[in-house]
């Protein structure tokens, strides 16, 4: 009923896993319901239980929502994303430059 944005979530996407989950917390700022996750509402079993027998009977939506969700993670929470985010933040904050990181000690 409230969350953040889930460890397992980012773990399932960046394996490929399929994510049903709850649009709760930050989930619906970084998931979007039948694009590269599967909504449901919190305490709904029967939603649960009807996402779960639609990738069970959908095989392509399993593999579009598995493939999406991995670039998804890919372009958001890699550590190539990670490592271009905090260069950005020292940029913006510290004025690093590009090439001060190409810079052998």
């Amino acid at each position: 009923y409230d969350e953040g944005l889930p460890l397992v979530i980012l773990e399932a996407l960046g394996h490929g896993v399929p994510v049903i989950c709850t649009p709760v917390g930050e989930i619906p700022q970084f998931l979007t319901d039948r694009e590269n996750a599967l909504f449901v509402t919190p305490g709904r079993c029967d939603e649960l239980a009807r996402a779960l027998a639609e990738l069970i009977a959908n095989p392509q939506l399993c593999t579009e929502l598995a493939d999406a969700g991995r670039s998804h993670f890919h372009k958001h929470f890699s550590l190539e994303a990670f490592t271009r985010n905090l260069v950005a933040i020292y940029r913006r904050y510290c004025g690093l430059r590009a090439s001060d990181c190409a810079r052998d000690p």
